[in-house]
């Protein structure tokens, strides 16, 4: 497979909290035209893991990596200018207001 298909990429990818440590080494890629999943128990880390993906969070360790060029450095809003974002599972954000 082509370096060109790989979009994002993590090597060793940790955090940690005053000594607990919330993601530990993580080695991800994610690659053009296939679907990845994310899964695991409550408290596994994936949310830790977007947070970091997306810079909401620091690493600890380790890199993130966006089409071949390390990110891990930037700030958030230089993250969300290449396009790496993400949403939020709040289903009632104006929750006194209809669809019309």
């Amino acid at each position: 497979m082509a370096s060109s298909d790989v979009i994002l990429e993590t090597e060793g990818l940790t955090k940690s909290f005053l000594g607990f440590v919330a993601v530990q080494d993580v080695t991800f890629t994610l690659r053009r035209g296939h679907i990845h999943a994310v899964i695991g128990p409550n408290g596994a880390g994936k949310t830790t893991f977007f947070n970091l993906l997306t810079k909401f969070l620091q690493p600890t360790r380790g890199r993130i990596l966006y089409k071949g060029e390390d990110i891990t450095g930037l700030k958030p809003a230089e993250i969300a200018r290449r396009g790496v974002v993400r949403s939020f599972q709040i289903s009632a954000t104006f929750p006194h207001l209809t669809v019309l």
